[in-house]
């Protein structure tokens, strides 16, 4: 059994038989993921190798097909930004590759990154009885 934390792998929420008959392989296996509120799924996926063109650059990459996820948009994870050698300076909302920092490219739509306090002040959440307690 595989064991992941979320966004650290690249995901795929499509449906299988839609991306089956571009020539890629595919292996079945399970897969135990951590929800981002803790919580663990376990669950068959599928897993293949693909390659992704970026600026130029070509990028080997693993990615793992979640069959029962509907409408879902591809993920690429910390996996991948590795590999890429892919620097996100979310500040400025750019990334740029890791051999030349001077080169950078805007992400793809605007990203609102308030600064934390501003996110401490209005993102108000209410914890279960019992949470938060040392």
């Amino acid at each position: 059994m595989c064991r992941h934390r979320i966004f650290t792998f690249n995901c795929w929420g499509k449906d299988v038989s839609d991306i089956q008959g571009q020539g890629l392989i595919f292996q079945e296996t399970t897969l135990t993921m951590s929800l981002a509120y803790g919580q663990q799924t376990s669950g068959e996926v599928f897993t293949t190798q693909v390659i992704i063109e970026i600026e130029g650059r070509s990028v080997l990459t693993r990615f793992i097909i979640l069959p029962k996820a509907k409408g879902n948009r591809t993920l690429l994870g910390t996996d991948f930004l590795s590999s890429a050698g892919l620097i996100l300076d979310v500040k400025n909302a750019s990334w740029y590759f890791w051999d030349n920092p001077t080169l950078k490219y805007p992400f793809g739509e605007e990203l609102d990154t308030p600064s934390i306090a501003e996110k401490m002040s209005s993102n108000i959440c209410q914890l279960r009885e019992g949470e938060g307690e040392t």
